[in-house]
């Protein structure tokens, strides 16, 4: 891992194109929370953070174990530490995603490229502009997270204490993270301070969450527009022998050209052997991506289908409506972030089902035995379902979203009824 650092540190450098700046800021703010310099206080931090929570949310439940309100908000503070883990594992994964994205984007990986493809460019042109709109939107979204976790939480714990003045418990106070303060310790001094190291932790944490989600999905999209290449591909594999001279610009001819007598023959070989490379490509790109976001959305799903079913809880139980607010906010953020999630694994899904379907209606008919017979080999490898598994527990897409809501909404029902 240290050797891919340092090659993509030196590799993503200011020369870089301007379309790339969304991949070089993804990269920049990795390198820069996981420097030598400045990672050493961000990990302790982080650290100190989780242990101390491990810790005092423990001692919490024991002590307010007949309270179901403070009970819920300390095994709810558990699971975010659990996830705080979960994106520790993952950030290491984010600077080879990048390397994947910047690879298919700036033209490094390329099987084949007719220019007089009309869907061939449509496909490349609105590539980078998806990937834009993506950092627009991740960023809005994470900005607005913070708001609601951090910045609303401090300033109802600073009104309540310097405005108002109604409070007569500093465990009543909102806090950005619940901790239990024994009697010993309940000061204003000690909830601004253990509350101020939170929100640090927890800022840091959703920059990490950034990073980490906007490369998955870039690696995610990427992929997509590498299948909707080579559908097209396939589907214009006539008109791509007869503008072979175009295509034949971006094809490494690695392979023996004059293989057959017909000079058809021989250009249809090349442009199928790369069609077969393509194909192989995007199925060993699906696995490792598969591979490289098992910790994150075994967090995802995991801890925060737990995360939603606390929140749906406190939203009911709770009476202020400023909490009551925070908590809806948060609760439909988790439902955002679990959709765009099983979206990868749907997206990916479908794109496979599709592959099957447009290997079978490709022009073989009137082709040579052996481009029937590769088109067979590829239709058998299209057969295994192209699935993100997340360490092999369940199948990420959609329809395990919609089962793990309705699981939530029968265990609501019977703890309430």
């Amino acid at each position: 891992m240290k050797n891919t650092k340092k090659k993509t540190q030196g590799y993503w450098n200011e020369k870089q194109p301007e379309r790339f700046l969304i991949i070089r800021n993804v990269v920049n703010m990795t390198n820069y929370l996981n420097s030598s310099e400045y990672y050493v206080f961000l990990r302790y931090l982080t650290d100190v953070v989780i242990v101390y929570n491990v810790i005092n949310l423990s001692f919490a439940i024991s002590h307010f174990w007949n309270d179901n309100h403070k009970k819920l908000l300390a095994v709810k503070e558990l699971n975010v530490s659990f996830y705080a883990v979960c994106l520790r594992m993952t950030t290491k994964e984010v600077l080879p995603l990048c390397e994947l994205v910047e690879s298919f984007c700036a033209d490094k990986i390329t099987f084949y490229l007719n220019d007089r493809s009309e869907k061939q460019k449509k496909i490349r042109d609105a590539r980078i502009g998806r990937l834009k709109n993506l950092d627009k939107m991740n960023i809005r979204y994470t900005v607005v997270l913070i708001f609601f976790s951090v910045i609303v939480p401090l300033l109802q714990s600073v009104y309540t204490v310097f405005i108002s003045g109604k409070y007569y418990d500093i465990q009543d106070l909102q806090p950005i993270l619940f901790s239990y303060y024994p009697e010993d310790y309940k000061s204003l001094k000690m909830h601004f301070t253990v509350q101020a190291f939170i929100g640090i932790f927890l800022i840091v944490e959703e920059l990490q969450m950034y990073c980490i989600f906007t490369a998955v999905y870039m690696a995610s999209y990427t992929l997509t527009d590498e299948f909707d290449l080579l559908f097209t591909c396939l589907e214009e594999i006539d008109q791509n022998i007869r503008d072979f001279s175009h295509v034949k610009r971006s094809i490494k001819l690695d392979t023996t050209y004059e293989r057959y007598k017909s000079t058809y023959e021989n250009q249809l070989f090349v442009f199928l052997a790369k069609i077969v490379d393509h194909h192989s490509s995007i199925y060993s790109n699906v696995e490792l991506l598969s591979r490289r976001i098992g910790s994150l959305c075994l967090g995802t799903i995991n801890a925060w289908t737990f995360q939603l079913f606390v929140c749906v809880m406190l939203v009911y139980i709770n009476k202020d409506t400023a909490t009551r607010i925070k908590f809806v906010f948060l609760a439909l953020a988790i439902v955002v972030l679990m959709i765009m999630c099983a979206s990868i694994g749907q997206t990916i899904s479908d794109k496979g089902e599709k592959l099957r379907k447009t290997l079978w209606e490709c022009s073989w008919v009137d082709k040579p035995e052996w481009f029937k017979k590769a088109i067979l080999v590829m239709m058998k490898r299209s057969t295994r379902p192209l699935e993100i598994r997340p360490f092999g527990l369940y199948v990420l897409d959609l329809r395990r979203f919609a089962v793990i809501l309705n699981g939530m909404y029968s265990y609501f029902n019977v703890v309430y009824n």
